[in-house]
């Protein structure tokens, strides 16, 4: 039913890989906000008419009602719907299906994601941030790490004890103790990694594989400008969710939060996304060195991951681009491909583990007594750490002697 609806797609900081993208009872959710704005009726079309009667700032504000201090545990999210007849369905093949398989509609799409959307989530709890360092961390290893990986469906691993150990590992080791400003940047680091990122970049492996269609047009992108206007009360740099609207509508967006001009800087940003963005809606495609910006930004391929990254910054002459492509050079650049690995091969990795030996029976040569189940699952997690902490080792000496280079 929606064919011939869309001709061309702009996804911003989204992703049908997120772990949070599909949802147990959407229509209790719904029937929750239609309450709390007066639409309770018992037919469902008396809903919709009640609820089409209300102004967009009564609906929007009841959505923020329900879902603020990070209640997001039953979101409203689409369902597939290969329930219904046919005819009726939207939505027949889950999205993950549709994307390995191929069976979707090959329109340009323009995607990316923020330095640090996971600020949306973290902005939610004001409270939380007020106890300080101890409860902060509490938080994250009781309360976070368990709930997102019940989202990646990792809670039930027979391996769970190792996947937090790493991710406690990967995220709160590296903070010293009682820095409640490094332990908060972790905390959004933890949230943009696993909700948006490596889920963008699952999708985004699948928008552009050219063995399923060899003229696929995907435009990547990453908006990493450093001032943050959105979340000031974490007190964090880097754009947070959201924050590239600011670049895109201008001026009179920027107002509405406070701030009457741009910097010379965030002009030339402002300029450079909005030419991009219109090029994008009216041809489906970008020019190759546009607007003689230098930097050229092609389509994205999986093997070049050759996506673009915006950020202005005010120490730069007016000349100079506002947009560059990733190097591994860079600490940040090679750190993002270490992320992505983490979150979408090791962790997945891990829990196959156990599938695997719950799948075979172990080998053992006759007369042989064979390992008993717990050890050989504690083997091969010590292996896979082992493995993990010698591939983390490389990386970090490549990054020095890359970084000796460039200086």
């Amino acid at each position: 039913r929606t064919q011939g609806l869309f001709h061309r797609a702009i996804l911003m900081s989204g992703s049908v890989m997120s772990p949070w993208m599909l949802s147990s009872h959407p229509s209790n959710a719904s029937m929750e906000i239609a309450k709390s704005l007066g639409c309770l009726r018992p037919k469902s079309k008396a809903i919709l008419a009640c609820l089409r009667s209300k102004s967009s700032e009564e609906l929007l504000r009841a959505f923020e009602t329900k879902y603020m201090n990070g209640n997001w545990t039953q979101l409203i999210l689409p369902v597939v719907d290969n329930f219904l007849p046919e005819e009726e369905q939207y939505l027949p093949v889950a999205p993950e299906e549709s994307l390995s398989r191929g069976m979707f509609l090959k329109i340009p799409v323009l995607t990316g994601v923020t330095s640090n959307d996971g600020a949306v989530v973290v902005n939610q709890w004001s409270d939380l941030l007020q106890q300080g360092y101890t409860k902060l961390r509490q938080f994250f290893t009781a309360s976070a790490i368990p709930a997102v990986a019940l989202k990646y469906n990792l809670t039930n691993s027979a391996h769970f004890s190792e996947i937090r150990t790493i991710l406690q590992w990967y995220y709160l080791d590296p903070v010293s103790e009682g820095n409640v400003m490094n332990l908060l940047a972790k905390l959004v680091d933890f949230y943009t990694d696993a909700q948006f990122k490596a889920p963008h970049d699952l999708q985004l492996r699948w928008l552009a594989n050219r063995t399923v269609d060899p003229l696929n047009t995907v435009y990547a992108y990453q908006f990493e400008q450093d001032d943050n206007y959105l979340y000031k009360k974490l007190n964090i740099s880097g754009g947070g969710h959201g924050e590239e609207l600011l670049m895109i509508f201008g001026p009179s967006l920027m107002q509405k939060i406070g701030r009457v001009r741009y910097t010379g800087a965030e002009e030339r940003l402002s300029a450079i996304m909005r030419r991009f963005w219109i090029e994008f809606i009216r041809k489906g495609s970008i020019s190759s060195s546009p607007y003689g910006y230098g930097t050229t930004w092609n389509k994205y391929s999986p093997k070049e991951d050759n996506y673009i990254i915006f950020r202005a910054d005010n120490n730069l002459p007016a000349s100079q681009s506002v947009l560059r492509t990733p190097a591994l050079s860079l600490t940040k650049d090679a750190m993002r491909r270490q992320m992505l690995w983490l979150w979408n091969d090791l962790l997945p990795n891990l829990k196959d583990l156990e599938d695997n030996h719950v799948q075979k029976e172990p080998l053992s040569r006759p007369n042989q007594t064979p390992l008993p189940n717990k050890d050989l699952t504690y083997r091969s997690a010590m292996y896979t750490l082992i493995a993990f902490v010698i591939v983390l080792l490389v990386l970090l000496i490549v990054c020095v002697i890359l970084l000796k280079r460039h200086a």
